[in-house]
């Protein structure tokens, strides 16, 4: 799935707010159609930090485009810490594993 998202990343001509770090950027991913770094500032490849964080199941609600879930807008968003990114992720673990036992039952 993730190797489908990658390979339908591209540059568009406008600029966008990238849905992860909420820096300016120009790459897109097209099966999502959400803004996603691919390089830093200064057009340099950072490794795609951004797609691959939001295409991470551990970044599921962090998203700027998420901000309907937590009752906000897109401006009070703000980046999320380290932090907020494990706290998430375990969550997410947990909603998981708790998926997993109901199917069991």
């Amino acid at each position: 799935m993730l190797q489908n998202h990658f390979v339908n990343i591209s540059k568009k001509t406008n600029k966008m707010t990238c849905d992860v770090c909420g820096e300016t950027t120009y790459w897109r991913c097209d099966i999502c159609c959400k803004p996603v770094c691919v390089t830093d500032g200064a057009r340099k490849w950072n490794g795609a930090t951004c797609a691959i964080a939001f295409h991470n199941p551990s970044f599921w609600g962090l998203a700027m485009s998420d901000v309907h879930l937590h009752k906000m807008t897109a401006l009070d968003w703000t980046p999320p810490t380290k932090q907020m990114i494990k706290r998430n992720e375990d969550k997410v673990a947990a909603l998981k594993m708790e998926m997993m036992n109901l199917g069991s039952i």
